[in-house]
């Protein structure tokens, strides 16, 4: 299940070890020596969370400029409230319609491309991934990526359990709702997007005049699925009772993830000898039990998390253990480790490193 773990956290950081100082640098060499601990290629499972899509335009949650932080009064939807109300699913589709088209152009940044890097010279087993954008796919189609928490490119049918492109949904919801249309036309470069694909709606002025509200969204209109129910819509194709009901291809809160992703990502963890955890604070229990899973089967673990506390930080980051936790961007440090491991012999690097410690006061 995918359960919130809210941003109020008051637990200890772990250091970096001594060996790996305070700088990109530093990190980077305690990093390197961290993939490279055994001579077994591919051994390192990687697991990603939506820091690593900040600098592609997409917020993150509990980041320093997280939507938690910036937005304290955002509250992502549950399952619960999707499948059960037809009011939350018009507020929901009227936030989504609005927030889809920047996700949508969003492209791959330097983390992504450095993790394929990583992946194509043998020191990555395979991605799994929380975020629900796409970015490493885009990057990189050949990496072997889990998706843990779904695709916001899929729109899928709690009926037949059949898929649609979004794209396809998003020109029907343009279709249904020309207001809202003009609306993204003349509002688009001013919205601020969600971590999960939605926005704010914008803020319209009551006829007095004298305070603004959100936008209503009662008249919002959504099609149901044309596969298993195309009879049950109004004469336009617009969703009513007792049509098949449309939702995001993605885990909600609240929501199991499918036992076939869970199964594929233990798997993952059984098979892996360390495992990376990158942009990730996590907060969600289908991420977290994945590290604790792999701390339990002795398997070290490394986190490169800038912003903010780790999940069970006492309990998953054992320095003795060879864990590690480097509260730093992630960019600057993979940046790091591709020069360490890529561009000039290991060796040396390790010989260089060395001696910047042993200088160090």
């Amino acid at each position: 299940m995918r359960v919130p773990f809210g941003p109020a956290l008051d637990l200890k950081v772990t250091p970096i070890p001594a060996n790996a100082g305070q700088s990109p640098y530093h990190a980077a060499f305690a990093l390197s020596h961290f993939l490279t601990k055994s001579n077994r290629p591919r051994s390192t499972l990687l697991l990603t969370g939506a820091g690593v899509s900040v600098d592609s335009g997409i917020p993150d949650y509990r980041g320093p400029t997280g939507t938690y932080r910036v937005n304290k009064s955002y509250r992502p939807i549950f399952f619960s409230e999707f499948t059960e109300k037809h009011t939350s699913r018009q507020r929901y589709w009227s936030r989504s319609f609005l927030g889809y088209p920047p996700v949508q152009r969003a492209r791959p940044n330097d983390i992504h491309k450095r993790v394929a890097g990583l992946w194509r010279h043998g020191h990555l087993s395979q991605v799994i991934t929380q975020n629900v954008d796409g970015l490493h796919t885009a990057s990189s189609p050949d990496v072997p990526t889990l998706e843990l928490h779904g695709s916001l490119h899929k729109v899928l049918c709690l009926s037949c359990r059949g898929h649609i492109h979004r794209q396809e949904f998003q020109e029907e919801l343009k279709r249904l709702n020309p207001d809202w249309a003009e609306l993204l036309r003349m509002n688009e470069k001013e919205l601020q997007i969600n971590p999960d694909g939605d926005v704010q709606l914008p803020k319209e002025r009551r006829p007095d005049g004298d305070t603004q509200t959100e936008k209503s969204y009662e008249h919002f209109r959504y099609p149901a699925c044309k596969k298993c129910d195309a009879a049950k819509t109004d004469a336009a194709g617009a969703w009513v009772e007792g049509g098949g009901i449309l939702k995001p291809s993605v885990i909600f809160f609240g929501e199991q993830v499918p036992e076939s992703h869970k199964i594929a990502a233990e798997k993952a963890v059984e098979q892996a000898d360390r495992v990376l955890v990158i942009g990730s604070s996590l907060a969600t229990y289908s991420a977290f039990r994945l590290i604790r899973a792999a701390k339990e089967t002795g398997k070290s673990v490394a986190v490169v998390n800038w912003g903010g506390p780790i999940r069970g930080e006492g309990e998953i980051l054992i320095e003795e253990e060879g864990d590690l936790r480097i509260p730093l961007k992630a960019g600057a440090v993979l940046a790091e480790v591709e020069s360490m491991l890529m561009e000039k012999s290991w060796t040396e690097k390790v010989a260089e490193a060395a001696e910047a410690v042993a200088a160090r006061p």
